[in-house]
């Protein structure tokens, strides 16, 4: 298995400890592993589609995408919330697949 192969397989299971949110649980609890699951699923969905990019630049990508939008003052909190749990779980994937390369 190659190292990016690796890396993929890294955030599949990044989506799968995860889990999936329930329903009676708190809303803020459920919205953050909502928001969290779909941006590691984007990210995951971005390296696939772009098989020309490691999975670190589909997630520096995702970064750039989600730090752009956290830049507009919207007034909103819940949708400041969305692209904060996003951006963290970008760090959190990225971190992962820093250590995972080889040096």
């Amino acid at each position: 298995m190659s190292d990016e192969e690796r890396q993929i397989r890294a955030i599949i299971e990044y989506i799968e400890d995860i889990g999936e949110p329930q329903p009676k649980w708190p809303k803020m609890e459920f919205e953050m592993v909502s928001y969290s699951k779909w941006a590691a699923e984007q990210i995951l969905s971005s390296a696939l589609a772009h098989p020309e990019w490691s999975p670190i630049r589909a997630v520096e990508e995702f970064k750039y995408m989600v730090n752009s939008c956290m830049r507009k003052k919207l007034n909103y909190p819940e949708i400041e919330l969305i692209f904060q749990s996003a951006y963290d779980t970008a760090i959190d994937i990225g971190d992962i697949l820093m250590a995972m390369l080889p040096y």
